[in-house]
C-alpha cells in the first residue's frame, strides 16, 4: 500500500535510508501535514518507487527532505526553476523515477536526478493547457491519465524520452 493512500505505518520517507514515519501521532509528520495545509495543497501526495514523498501545493511541487522533532523539511520548485506555470493540479510518478505534473500551463515531467523539467504543450498533443485539480490516474500498465478542461490526456511515460534538440 502506498503512503499516498494513507498507510503511514513504518514506511521510509525521503532520501535518507532508515527514516521512518510511525503513525499519525508522530509530531514531525503532523508538522509536515500542517506545512502542506498552509501551502494550499491541491493534490494528494505521491510516493515514488524509491520512497520519496512529493506533494503539489498551489505554488509548485514539494519533496519531503526530512522529518525530525523540530518538524518537516521540504525542497520546493517554482517557475523560476523551470516549472511551467505556477499552479500544480495533480502529481504522478513513473517506474523510471520521474514525477509528472499537470499545471496551469500544460503537463511537465521532472527528472530529480538532473533537476530538470520538461514541458509538454498543445504542440505535443495535449487536450488543452489547463487541467483539473486532483484529476490523475496511474493505470496498472504504467500509463498515466491527467484530466483537463477538454477531456483527458493518456500516455505511456516509459515511451517518452527527452531530446537534446530544440523543437
Amino acid at each position: 500500500a502506498s503512503l499516498a493512500r494513507g498507510n503511514l505505518h513504518a514506511r521510509r520517507l525521503g532520501p535518507a535510508p532508515g527514516l521512518v514515519a510511525r503513525a499519525l501521532a508522530n509530531e514531525a509528520l503532523a508538522a509536515a501535514r500542517a506545512y502542506l495545509a498552509a501551502q494550499r495543497v491541491r493534490t494528494a501526495a505521491v510516493e515514488t518507487a524509491d520512497g520519496e514523498l512529493w506533494s503539489g501545493p498551489q505554488s509548485g511541487p514539494n519533496r519531503l527532505e526530512s522529518l525530525d522533532p523540530a518538524g518537516a523539511h521540504f525542497a520546493r520548485w517554482l517557475p523560476r526553476d523551470g516549472l511551467p506555470g505556477g499552479t500544480v493540479y495533480a502529481l504522478a510518478s513513473d517506474a523510471m523515477g520521474r514525477i509528472w505534473l499537470s499545471t496551469n500551463r500544460g503537463i511537465a515531467s521532472f527528472e530529480h536526478k538532473s533537476g530538470k523539467f520538461h514541458a509538454f504543450t498543445l504542440a505535443d498533443g495535449l487536450q488543452g493547457m489547463e487541467f483539473n485539480g486532483g484529476a490523475v490516474a496511474t493505470l496498472r500498465n504504467g500509463r498515466i491519465a491527467f484530466g483537463g478542461t477538454n477531456r483527458f490526456n493518456l500516455f505511456a511515460p516509459q515511451s517518452i524520452t527527452a531530446t537534446r534538440y530544440p523543437a
